[in-house]
């Protein structure tokens, strides 16, 4: 899963917009689900949310956090 950049180090929760925008693609998540442990709202953005970014890369170069090994996008 994707943690969240507000939890502290060790102490890591997912990240909500990660789980609103892909997070039904994982199967951790969609097993938490099932099983009761996750609310399947957390799988849709909230009220007055921002726009979501469709993939890491995107969040990334938008952030200027680029993966290892590559330049941010200009």
């Amino acid at each position: 899963m994707f943690a969240c950049h507000k939890t502290d180090e060790g102490a890591e929760e997912a990240c909500a917009g990660w789980l609103a925008a892909v997070g039904h693609r994982h199967i951790g998540v969609r097993l938490a689900v099932a099983h009761g442990r996750l609310d399947a709202a957390a799988l849709r953005p909230g009220e007055g949310w921002p726009e979501l970014f469709d993939a890491y890369e995107e969040m990334a170069a938008h952030q200027g956090r680029p993966r290892e090994g590559k330049e941010p996008h200009p």
